[in-house]
């Protein structure tokens, strides 16, 4: 059977089905899927009947907590397809830890706190990040933020960095109020945790065996590159992306 290319959703349950159904409609070629108990033999029958998506997107009520091993079970299925995980802001956030290790390079927060608060912009902006992803095309930090936002990039050099770099994204967030410095401790931790990522937990042998050891001094070696970037909109954007390459530190506010 002939192969078709398509985007396949993957979700825990019925009702999470449901919430998220309004948010697909305009993406060509889309397959809803319940996973269920087995997701991996949900996945090898698509593949039985000549599915083979160019794109899974992924519940985050499904992956990584209540099905840590399905990134796994999909690229063993499906190696070329790209990933893309999507949440909500009344959501925990996943963990980065988790998505490191399982280098998933795309993370779509929704700002809406419920799926009929959804505006017709997020899910335009979700069906562009589809479309794109499907066709293979890169975004830059340009593409999450506010036309005309300042974008601050950050060469990271080595492991000593860290402090600096966390310094530079908090003093892109000015002015004085309650709001803001809840905002700028957010900023931090999460540059912090994605700095380490970044350099302990994304550099992997074949096997899955890291090369580096969390908190051991280390420089960027030639060849190797994080990009840093941050940016503040001041009003947000419907959903907020977190997309890079790998290894990837990357920060939209």
């Amino acid at each position: 059977m002939l192969e078709q290319k398509t985007v396949l959703t993957l979700f825990k349950d019925g009702e999470d089905a449901i919430q998220c159904a309004s948010l697909f409609f305009g993406i060509a070629g889309i397959i809803r899927v319940v996973a269920g108990s087995k997701p991996a033999t949900v996945l090898e029958r698509l593949k039985k009947i000549g599915i083979v998506p160019c794109l899974c997107i992924l519940s985050s009520r499904l992956y990584p907590v209540h099905e840590p091993g399905l990134v796994a079970s999909i690229r063993g299925v499906f190696p070329s397809a790209e990933l893309l995980l999507i949440s909500s802001i009344n959501e925990p956030l996943p963990l980065l830890h988790k998505l490191a290790v399982d280098r998933i390079r795309h993370l779509a927060i929704n700002q809406a706190g419920s799926p009929e608060e959804w505006s017709q912009d997020a899910k335009f902006q979700l069906i562009t990040a589809a479309t794109k992803l499907c066709n293979g095309i890169l975004w830059e930090i340009a593409d999450y933020v506010k036309p005309g936002t300042a974008i601050h990039e950050f060469a990271v050099s080595g492991s000593d960095q860290k402090e600096l770099l966390i310094t530079r994204i908090e003093q892109t967030i000015g002015g004085d109020s309650p709001m803001l410095d809840i905002l700028r401790q957010r900023a931090a931790l999460l540059a912090d945790e994605m700095f380490e990522n970044a350099l302990y937990d994304a550099p992997q042998e074949g096997g899955g065996r890291k090369l580096y050891q969390k908190g051991e001094q280390r420089d960027i070696h030639p060849g190797e590159k994080i990009p840093s970037a941050s940016g503040l909109t001041a009003k947000p954007l419907p959903w907020r992306l977190l997309m890079a390459g790998e290894p990837f530190l990357l920060t939209t506010l």
